[in-house]
């Protein structure tokens, strides 16, 4: 897919007591931004939420992009998920981005971002995704690999290497 929008889900916007399955796909080359000043881009490849659970299997998540606007918020260039379960299996997700040029902007998770559920990693690689733009516009930078402040993760079989500010919080 190569796509873009607004707010959400610049590749893929899953809602509301959805369960989707996707495999051996590709997502890459999304835009989601934010379209107004203390508003905030969520998922540049794939948002999920509202009670949904989501797999993904043998897939390549790469080079999407989240972009912030001034005083706003911009998570997760690849995956940003508020759902209940999420499990990925034997998938790459690579060099996704957060992105501002805007002042004052707060990110997290350019990998994935994990706001609610829980996160199920087996046989995968997170690695290298980062946060660009001019870096005296961000008030601050998270976790480029995965973010799941307090949330429940299990990693097995898998590489979490070369994200910009951090590989995990969990």
């Amino acid at each position: 897919s190569s796509g873009s929008s607004y707010n959400r889900g610049g590749g893929i916007y899953c809602y509301n007591n959805s369960s989707p399955v996707f495999r051996n796909c590709i997502i890459s080359g999304n835009l989601i931004q934010a379209n107004n000043n203390d508003d905030i881009a969520h998922g540049g490849g794939i948002y999920s939420a509202y009670n949904t659970n989501l797999t993904i299997e043998g897939c390549v998540i790469s080079e999407n992009t989240s972009k912030g606007e001034w005083y706003g918020q911009c998570y997760d260039g690849g995956i940003a998920f508020y759902g209940y379960e999420l499990i990925i299996i034997q998938t790459i997700i690579s060099s996704n981005q957060l992105y501002t040029n805007s002042n004052n902007v707060y990110g997290s998770g350019a990998g994935i971002y994990l706001n609610d559920g829980s996160l199920t990693l087996t046989d995968s690689y997170i690695d290298d995704n980062t946060f660009s733009g001019n870096s005296s516009n961000w008030i601050s930078r998270e976790y480029g690999g995965i973010y799941a402040s307090n949330r429940t993760v299990e990693i097995s079989n898998s590489e979490i290497t070369d994200n910009e500010f951090g590989g995990i919080k969990s």
